[in-house]
């Protein structure tokens, strides 16, 4: 059985060690095999200094990759608490090898590309799956997914590139996703 404890963040540290009091609590009660922090930064520190269970670390991006559009500051201390559940982990994911040469910690890494849940995403005739989202079946669609921070995943660079595509005379329909799909 999976069982999913939402964190919250929040820069507040008396807030973060409730959470890790709650989080404790979750895990005498339930008494898993295992507890894993799908991400670094501060997920990735609460399960590291509050889960008493072994525990893996996934981590996905912006928790080990510099931000250019990020606050030096902040941007800094994800890094620190990303490093420092990385000592803490029984294991760590990474969502590939660039990713994970970013640790400190260099061994008890596995490289696991986050796929496509195949359950939920199936693949289909290109005008049913239009029709589905309300989409034009002629024209031309360029799909972006911008998730928590557009300017991390450059969704200006995206754009521009449908511009340089609109001088040439071709156009493009850019979707844009925030947050999750």
């Amino acid at each position: 059985n999976v069982v999913m404890f939402r964190v919250i963040k929040s820069s507040n540290l008396v807030k973060f060690i409730f959470q890790g009091v709650e989080l404790r609590r979750r895990i005498k009660e339930l008494n898993p095999d295992l507890v894993v922090a799908q991400y670094g930064t501060y997920t990735g520190l609460l399960v590291a200094l509050f889960a008493w269970r072994p525990k893996i670390i996934t981590y996905r991006g912006s928790d080990l990759n510099p931000g250019p559009y990020t606050n030096k500051f902040v941007l800094a201390m994800k890094h620190c608490a990303s490093h420092i559940a990385s000592f803490f982990a029984d294991g760590i994911i990474c969502v590939s090898e660039k990713l994970a040469q970013r640790l400190i910690v260099k061994t008890r890494y596995e490289i696991i590309p986050s796929p496509t849940d195949l359950d939920l995403f199936r693949p289909q005739e290109k005008k049913e799956a239009r029709k589905k989202c309300g989409w034009d079946s002629n024209r031309c669609i360029s799909v972006f997914f911008a998730g928590n921070n557009p300017k991390v995943k450059e969704l200006d660079l995206a754009s521009k590139v449908k511009k340089a595509l609109e001088d040439k005379g071709s156009f493009v329909e850019l979707k844009v996703f925030t947050r999750e799909v």
